[in-house]
C-alpha cells in the first residue's frame, strides 16, 4: 500500500524511540487539539518546534533590546543631573528628567511594541496547527502566515490577545500598511 502524499513531496516513514511520558504528552495534545492520529499530532508538533526555533532568536533579540532601553531609562535622573550646572533651579532640573524620562519611556514602549508584532506573529503562526483540521491548510495558512505583515485579528483574539488596545493596535497597523500599499511607486 502507498504511503499516503502529506505535502509536496513523497512522505517517508520515520522510526523514532521516546519515553512512556513523551508519548503521553503527545496523546493528550493529540486529544486536546482533536487531532485524528498520532502520526499528524507529531508532525503538528513538528511543525510548531521548526516555526518556533526559527523565530526565538529574533524574539529573544527584541525582548533584551526592551530590557536593556528600560533599564536605561532608570538612569535618565543620574544622567541629566551630571550635566546641569550647579545652581540650576529644581523646577528646571525636574522638567528636563521629566522631558527625558518621557522620551525614554515612549520609545522603550514603541520599540515593545516592535518586539511583541515578532511574538504575536509567531504565535498566529503556530496557531494554524491547533486551529485547523486540516494539516495540508494548517501548513499553507501557516506558511501565509510567515509571509504576511499583519496576523490575523481573528486568530489573535483565538491565542488569547483579545485585549482591546492590542485590537485598537492591530487595526492602526493594518490601516498603515494598507495605506502604504496603495501609495504609488
Amino acid at each position: 500500500m502507498a504511503r499516503p502524499r502529506l505535502g509536496d513531496s513523497d512522505s517517508k516513514r520515520l522510526q523514532m524511540v521516546i519515553t512512556e511520558e513523551e508519548l503521553n504528552a503527545i496523546e493528550d495534545w493529540q486529544y486536546e487539539n482533536r487531532v485524528p492520529s498520532k502520526s499528524e499530532a507529531i508532525r503538528r508538533l513538528v511543525q510548531i518546534g521548526l516555526r518556533s526555533v526559527r523565530a526565538l532568536p529574533s524574539i529573544t533579540k527584541d525582548v533584551a533590546e526592551v530590557l536593556d532601553l528600560a533599564a536605561e531609562a532608570v538612569d535618565v535622573p543620574d544622567e541629566v543631573l551630571a550635566v546641569m550646572e550647579e545652581g540650576t533651579d529644581n523646577n528646571t532640573i525636574s522638567r528636563e528628567i521629566a522631558n527625558k524620562l518621557y522620551d525614554s519611556v515612549n520609545f522603550t514602549f514603541n520599540r515593545q511594541i516592535e518586539a511583541q508584532d515578532n511574538l504575536f506573529h509567531l504565535l498566529v503562526e503556530i496557531a494554524q496547527f491547533t486551529n485547523n483540521q486540516n494539516f495540508s491548510d494548517a501548513v499553507r495558512l501557516a506558511d501565509e502566515e510567515a509571509k504576511s505583515e499583519i496576523p490575523n485579528e481573528a486568530v489573535l483574539q483565538a491565542i488569547g490577545a483579545s485585549r482591546e488596545i492590542q485590537l485598537k493596535y492591530w487595526r492602526k497597523r493594518r490601516m498603515e500598511l494598507q495605506t502604504k500599499r496603495q501609495e504609488p511607486k
